[in-house]
């Protein structure tokens, strides 16, 4: 929507938006982990398989909780300066995301991997992009 929300809202909404993006992902993950597993049990390099399903989880580490963590600072910040400040890094961090997203070969294979059907990259995608839009349209003040 093109109307301008409060900042609370706008991070409020954000925040929670982010919370439930990585609990997806980690479920998402969770499953293709043991569809590979249950897949790849009888091979003679099971353990291997199974060592490098942790990889997987890596996506967590750059799709982290600095975003959270951000919003948090900006719900609490003291005025309407420091809050502003802190929504631009907010805003900052979420292009990080995006960037990532848009050249990790990872997240794009993620959803094409012949074991387990998942959503990630369309979650993560759909959700900075929402996320982008909620804190753009947040007034400074």
């Amino acid at each position: 929507t093109g109307s301008v929300i409060s900042p609370a809202v706008a991070f409020t909404q954000a925040r929670l938006a982010w919370d439930q993006t990585r609990k997806k992902i980690q479920s998402d993950l969770r499953k293709l982990e043991a569809a590979i597993l249950a897949q790849c049990e009888a091979e003679p390099d099971a353990a291997d398989i199974a060592a490098g399903t942790k990889n997987l989880y890596s996506l967590l580490e750059s799709l982290d909780e600095r975003l959270i963590d951000k919003l948090d600072e900006a719900l609490n910040a003291p005025d309407a300066a420091q809050r502003l400040a802190l929504h631009t890094q907010a805003r900052n961090v979420v292009d990080e995301y995006l960037a990532f997203v848009a050249r990790d070969p990872l997240m794009q294979d993620i959803d094409n991997n012949g074991f387990a059907s998942t959503s990630i990259l369309s979650s993560v995608s759909a959700s900075l992009k929402l996320i982008s839009t909620r804190l753009a349209a947040a007034q400074s003040g």
